[in-house]
Parts: structure tokens; sequence; C-alpha cells
């Protein structure tokens, strides 16, 4: 015996070479596209034995289903699934309304991909406790609707803290969302942060030396690359990163994550995870440093919980910095993300001007 929806993917991949999810496989029984014993059967969870009878499928409706699978466009504007990443939320109405224009934020755009340079102080997605507030999402539906007459079956990709600004990646189809998603959760998609922390008398011993070393060098302020590649390139051809592999971990009683090399002191957090990022020095003087961080993990508060533990606490942050008191900006920008869509290598930037 086997189940009629996992059937019905695994026989809809062969056939057509496009393996549905299983909420379009419902969307298809639902439309009456699947008989079994001439009766209409809408069931997932039917089961039945593939060696005495299969069931049989409506080529026209299976055929529609792949288009809007691979597409995302729906023949109703008012489509009904609007984010694959986060079913458990409802779609707001009122709040897609009251949604801020997501235009002027627009810094790449295709028939697959559409990537923000989210501003600080914006939520990346819409959550219980939020009271109401905007988010990239709801301004990404409207956006949709009013540009593209419709709501992708796909959405966010991934997500920057509320205070941290930079490239943030929607898909719009969900053949998109699937590869991409899958090379987030397999780390061969790469981001790049900038994080301007600051030089203080408690950096660590790696970030000391590195920065002794490199001193000598006449390191090029950050206004002086003319792009983030040239950026990237530059520092990571001519430096040897400094390798954070380590745990990170919520502090017991408090919202603080924790990042730790030594394996010994893991007893003190709660949930704690693997965590590594490689980080290079940009430019440094009396008051500042400015790193490159490459996360090879994407844990809640990893590069702030990183830069706190070099001694060196991005810039204006008031959870993980040394000061009571914090004015301005969160230093930390996502300026890049690389990854590889239709067998093309694609890389999307900010420019230099727009790093805070």
């Amino acid at each position: 015996m086997i189940r009629l929806d996992t059937y019905l993917q695994d026989y809809i991949e062969k056939k057509y070479g496009t393996k549905l999810s299983r909420s379009y496989i419902e969307r298809l029984l639902m439309s009456g596209g699947v008989t079994y014993n001439n009766e209409i059967i809408k069931k997932k969870g039917f089961s039945f034995n593939p060696d005495k009878q299969v069931p049989l499928l409506d080529e026209e409706k299976v055929q529609q289903m792949i288009a809007v699978y691979s597409t995302g466009v729906r023949q109703d504007a008012e489509a009904d699934a609007w984010d694959a990443s986060e079913k458990d939320i409802e779609l707001d109405e009122r709040r897609v309304a009251r949604a801020g224009d997501l235009k002027p934020s627009i810094i790449f755009e295709s028939d697959d991909v559409l990537a923000v340079n989210k501003p600080p102080g914006v939520l990346s997605h819409p959550g219980r406790g939020d009271r109401g507030a905007d988010s990239m999402v709801y301004q990404f539906i409207k956006y949709m609707r009013r540009e593209h007459r419709y709501i992708p079956r796909a959405g966010l990709l991934h997500r920057l803290d509320k205070d941290t600004q930079g490239v943030l990646l929607f898909a719009k189809n969900m053949e998109t969302y699937n590869s991409i998603k899958a090379q987030f959760q397999q780390r061969t998609l790469q981001k790049y942060y900038v994080a301007r922390c600051e030089f203080t008398a408690s950096l660590h011993p790696k970030l000391s030396k590195a920065i002794e070393y490199l001193r000598k060098a006449s390191l090029p302020s950050l206004q002086k690359y003319a792009s983030v590649p040239e950026l990237v390139k530059a520092v990571t051809m001519s430096q040897k990163p400094i390798v954070l592999d380590g745990y990170i971990g919520r502090k017991k009683g408090t919202p603080y994550m924790v990042y730790q090399a030594d394996e010994r002191e893991k007893s003190n957090l709660i949930g704690i995870k693997p965590c590594r990022s490689d980080i290079y020095i940009i430019a440094v003087n009396e008051t500042e440093v400015d790193l490159l961080f490459i996360p090879h993990t994407g844990r809640t508060h990893q590069i702030r919980a990183q830069a706190r533990f070099l001694g060196a606490p991005v810039k204006n942050d008031p959870m993980y910095g040394y000061s009571n008191t914090h004015t301005g900006t969160l230093g930390l920008t996502a300026v890049s993300v690389l990854f590889e869509l239709k067998g093309k290598v694609q890389q999307i930037s900010l420019k230099i001007s727009e790093i805070a």
C-alpha cells in the first residue's frame, strides 16, 4: 500500500520533470484532478495498491498546476497561499494595506528573484507578538499585487535581524524558492556582511595580532573600493582569515546569544549549536575596525555575538555592545549574496555607498 500524495509526487516528477510540493498535490486533488476506480479522490492520505490499480490524472489540470508551481502566476489575483516559508503565519490583509512601499528598496529583480536593501528597523517577516509592525514580507505582497497582479507561492528566502540592513532575497516562484532554499540549507550559498565595530582595549588576541600585522600594510578605507565584489576579492586574497569555529547558545535566564570557542564551556548555554565564520579586516583606525564576515552557519545573532567575543562589538549595538547607551544605525550590513540559479552563478550586492 502507498499513500496517494506520495505516489503522485513521484509519478509527476518522473513523467513531467517537476516535483510538486505536497501543498500543490493537495490542490490538484481538491480540484478533482485525480480519479481512482472511477471515483474522484480528494483525500491526500488515501492509500492503494499500485500493483493492482493506479489512479488516473487529468492531464490539463496537472499541466496547469505545474505552470503555476513553476512561474508562481495564478489565474486569480487574490492568491490564498503567499509564503511557503511561513505557513503558520496567516495573511493579514489590514497589514498588507498599511505596508510600506517596497519599490525604493529594490536593488535587483528578474522573473525568478527579487532582492531588496532592507532598511534598519523593519522586520524581515511578520510574527506573533509584533503588534502589527510592518515587515518586508507584507511590502513584498503589496508590491507583487500592484506590479504583477499576483502573489507567488513562494516568498522570503532568509531573514535579517530587525536592526540589520542589507540584501534580502525573495523568490517569485516555487522552482526558484526550492532551489535557493536548498542552497541555504546545504550551506552552498554564500553571504557576506560588513560589520563596523568598536576598537576597544579588550580586543581578542586573534584580532589584535591580525590588526598589528595589517597596519603595516596601510589598509585602504572601505570607500576606496569600487564595488563589494572587488572588496571581497581584495581582502580574501590578501589575508588569512580569522576563523571562529565554535559554539553559540543562549545565556541562561537572558535573551542574549553567546559565542564560545571552547567546547568545555558549552554547559553554560542553552540550545547550543555549532557556529562558524571566516573574518577579514577591511580597515582600522583609532576608534573603529571594519570587518568582513563570511558566515558558514546561520545562527541567531551569530555575527553580533562573535564580534562581542572578539572584543570589537558592532557599533551601536544595544544588546552586545559595551556601553549602556547606543544611538544610531546598527553597524552591520548584509552586503552581498552569491548563489546558483538555473546553472548560472549569480551575485547580488549593495553599492559601497549603501553600507552603514
